[in-house]
């Protein structure tokens, strides 16, 4: 028998393990252990791989908790649908569509259960490879539509924000399931992802609220270069190259600037058009200062 006094962290108490018990047991940080108490006696053994992958959900906002389950990697999802009300439900099937590879395979009266069928072995580089490959497009497609005051194509352009959601739980799901990156480069992707998000929201929202006519603009060689900067970023994110990256990065802050100030003189929509690719162009520059 071992003994271990409590320790007060904050408003709680923690024990620790002994070491040959967490190697013998295959516990190392971030495991996850079931607690029970038996009497006058605390009882924890490591959760086992089904328990880990399914989950049971329900109100109230059973529709985050399903966002929840799936970013941690859950294989199978129940949502018991006592007490859901017709929104919510309507919230939940909103929010597994937004989900890769989660699809509903059984529909009861009482609950619905998902499945996910996703590969969370896949390398994160690829998946953030597609977000970038997306937003390349955005960046591009969003300029031509602004230069020839095509609101109908921008409001599809905007659609594909969709998409970059999507591959961006993705990402996060995957992340958080792989253990061959080093901690400090899993604290980069998942700052670059949030970078990769923004970057789609900014450009989408130009379509929110877009008037029904405007003055064609000239941004389409900006869109160019911020795009080819975007994949070489992400490049130099994934394969290292800190002089390169500093030299990109201070060329994506040089456009900023200049498109934040054609953004002042410039007046109503293309004002805001013209700051929201200043903003996708210091975004950029964030994930050049990511490139180690």
């Amino acid at each position: 028998m071992k003994s271990r006094k409590l320790v007060r962290l904050g408003s709680s108490l923690f024990v620790s393990i002994p070491a040959e018990w967490t190697k013998s047991l295959g516990l190392r940080e971030g495991s996850e252990v079931a607690m029970d108490l038996d009497g006058e006696h605390v009882v924890l053994r490591p959760l086992s791989g089904p328990e880990k992958e399914r989950a049971s959900i329900g109100p109230p906002a059973a529709h985050r908790k399903l966002l929840a389950a799936y970013l941690n990697g859950c294989s199978e999802i129940r949502v018991d649908l006592a007490g859901l009300g017709r929104e919510e439900v309507e919230r939940v099937e909103e929010m597994a569509a937004s989900l890769i590879g989660l699809e509903k395979v059984y529909q009861g009266s009482d609950s619905v259960l998902y499945a996910c069928f996703v590969d969370d072995d896949q390398n994160p580089a690829s998946v953030s490879n597609r977000i970038v490959d997306t937003l390349s497009t955005m960046i591009v497609d969003a300029a031509g539509a602004l230069d020839s005051a095509d609101p109908g194509k921008l409001a599809e352009v905007a659609a594909r924000d969709s998409v970059v959601n999507k591959l961006y739980f993705l990402l996060v799901r995957v992340l958080r399931s792989t253990v061959e990156l080093p901690r400090a480069k899993l604290m980069d992707f998942r700052a670059m992802s949030k970078i990769l998000e923004r970057m789609g929201d900014e450009i989408s929202g130009l379509a929110a609220g877009a008037p029904a006519s405007w003055d064609p603009m000239s941004l389409g060689p900006d869109a160019e270069e911020l795009a080819g900067m975007l994949r070489e970023a992400h490049g130099l994110f994934i394969g290292g190259g800190t002089e390169r990256a500093e030299e990109l990065g201070n060329g994506a802050w040089t456009i900023s600037c200049q498109l934040h100030r054609e953004s002042m003189e410039a007046l109503g929509f293309a004002s805001r058009a013209y700051r929201s690719y200043s903003v996708v162009a210091a975004l950029i520059k964030d994930v050049t200062d990511l490139v180690v």
